[in-house]
């Protein structure tokens, strides 16, 4: 089970609209879940910013931080 935190705004005051997005993840998973899942839990932040360039079209970025406690298998 994941617990997510998120933020947002939008700032209208700007020449166009423009939507920011901050938040956290306290997360088991790897990769998404599709590597596998910890015992522990790890806090991964994430957040992206979405320009309006019209009313139909707008360009969005992402981040998501990746956990990080990969553990070398016994061979």
């Amino acid at each position: 089970m994941d617990y997510t935190l998120y933020a947002s705004k939008l700032f209208t005051q700007l020449p166009r609209p423009v939507l920011l997005e901050l938040g956290g993840r306290a997360t088991e998973g790897v990769w998404e879940g599709l590597g596998g899942f910890t015992d522990s839990y790890n806090f991964v932040f994430e957040g992206n910013v979405v320009v309006f360039i019209t009313g139909n079209f707008a360009l969005a970025a992402e981040y998501k931080q990746q956990p990080r406690d990969y553990q070398r298998l016994a061979v």
